[in-house]
């Protein structure tokens, strides 16, 4: 793709908007998402499928603990959450969540609101903007 361009998809039910990231912050998000991430099974998984495959790989509760023990076991107190902030600082939904209200707006401004109780949406969210954020892998 190789261009900073919009996408768009639904994820349970909320409309969500992002870029491609600018090369300065693929650069970076890309060094900090290797760092955490094994890239022989949980990287290829996530980034390696084709998109039409991706539900499925998403949906293995298997697979979603590993992602987040291998996660939680390469990564200092605060990383993790900051990254995934991170992949999602050009993104919006048409629901954030602001307490009881649900609004449009930035997933990143409204992170800790948006996203409590629902870490599986989370990762699913994270999940597409690194995939199309990096260009569409």
């Amino acid at each position: 793709m190789g261009i900073v361009t919009d996408h768009a998809t639904t994820i349970d039910g909320v409309g969500y908007k992002t870029r491609t990231f600018p090369a300065t912050d693929g650069l970076e998000l890309g060094r900090r998402l290797a760092r955490l991430v094994d890239q022989n099974s949980i990287g290829e998984a996530l980034l390696g499928v084709e998109a039409d495959d991706l539900g499925a790989v998403m949906g293995d509760a298997d697979f979603m603990l590993s992602l987040i023990i291998g996660a939680a076991r390469t990564s200092d107190a605060g990383e993790w959450s900051a990254l995934c902030k991170d992949l999602l600082r050009q993104t919006s939904a048409d629901k954030v969540r602001i307490g009881a209200a649900e609004v449009p707006g930035s997933v990143h401004e409204h992170f800790d609101t948006h996203f409590a109780g629902r870490y599986k949406h989370l990762l699913d969210v994270c999940v597409w903007a690194a995939r199309v954020g990096f260009g569409g892998l």
